[in-house]
């Protein structure tokens, strides 16, 4: 007498990280002790996600080096953990970014003063990585809707940390005051 397994059995031949959906497992299915009359059966298999349901949404970190003055943002928790044992301050959640767009931001890094860069101008990250920038890929992507204003500072007495990126209209403005120059909007964030 051959009876379907229960499907729970079969949850290990999904390898883990697989989007939540529906699959189907084959196997091998016996009939007698003997083995005589086994035939290929299926046997669908239903993963759900844990937590909350996927986001189109990334959530950025910011984190402060007392050290150089920079401010830098990652969505990755693994860099964040990494740069808080480095002595990093935490400054918590930045913002929100689509998880993709049209409007990719690159992210550059200057080995010779370890500092980051983000651009959304691919004029100014070929510029950067002529000058001795190293590429470090797109870090993340703007909101196309143009949902929050990045405002983009630049500092012209600092040599690290130049350059500084905030949603923040009084961040903004507490900066000017302290002669950082305002630079335009850079991107824009989710809302």
């Amino acid at each position: 007498d051959k009876t379907a397994p229960d499907a729970s059995a079969f949850k290990e031949a999904i390898p883990s990280g697989t989007n939540a959906g529906t699959y189907y497992v084959w196997y091998m299915a016996k009939g007698d002790a003997n083995h005589s009359d086994s035939e290929a059966a299926c046997v669908t298999v239903t993963i759900e996600k844990e937590g909350p349901a996927p986001s189109d949404k990334v959530q950025m970190y910011r984190l402060y080096n007392p050290n150089s003055g920079e401010h830098f943002y990652t969505s990755s928790k693994e860099e964040k953990e990494m740069l808080l044992k480095a002595g990093w301050t935490d400054e918590g959640d930045g913002f929100l970014a689509p998880v993709e767009s049209k409007t990719p931001i690159y992210r550059l890094y200057n080995p010779n003063v370890g500092d980051h860069h983000y651009t959304s101008s691919a004029e100014e990250q070929e510029m950067l990585v002529k000058a001795g920038w190293k590429d470090e890929g797109i870090g993340w992507y703007a909101d196309d809707a143009k949902g929050i204003a990045m405002y983009r500072l630049y500092n012209p007495n600092a040599e690290t940390g130049t350059h500084h990126f905030t949603t923040s209209v009084k961040e903004k403005e507490n900066l000017e005051k302290l002669g950082w120059k305002y630079e335009g909007i850079a991107f824009y964030a989710c809302k």
